[in-house]
């Protein structure tokens, strides 16, 4: 697999996408690029509904088929624009 870097225009913003042959979901061989058209596809309907809400990100680094990590802190580098504040749950 060629890990090949591509600079990708979307709502104004520059982002730099990676592997887009990876294959992320082995037993049905949907790659990266798959992924993200499906995420750009349903964005429109997703976006709203997910505003304001918490996130955790869950990596399978070398796709689902091998182990997780969770991503419990900020890279260094994030996209510009998003917003970082602490959740908490509460105790009973």
């Amino acid at each position: 697999m060629a890990t090949r870097r591509q600079t990708v225009s979307v709502d104004g913003r520059q982002l730099r996408v990676t592997s887009l042959d990876k294959v992320l979901y082995p037993a049905v061989s949907t790659t990266k690029a798959e992924v993200l058209e499906y995420y750009h596809a349903a964005a429109p309907a997703m976006l709203p509904l997910l505003a304001g809400r918490p996130v955790t990100r869950k990596r399978w680094p070398d796709g689902t088929g091998a182990g997780t990590s969770s991503a419990r802190t900020w890279r260094t580098r994030h996209p510009s624009g998003s917003g970082r504040s602490r959740c908490s749950t509460p105790t009973t």
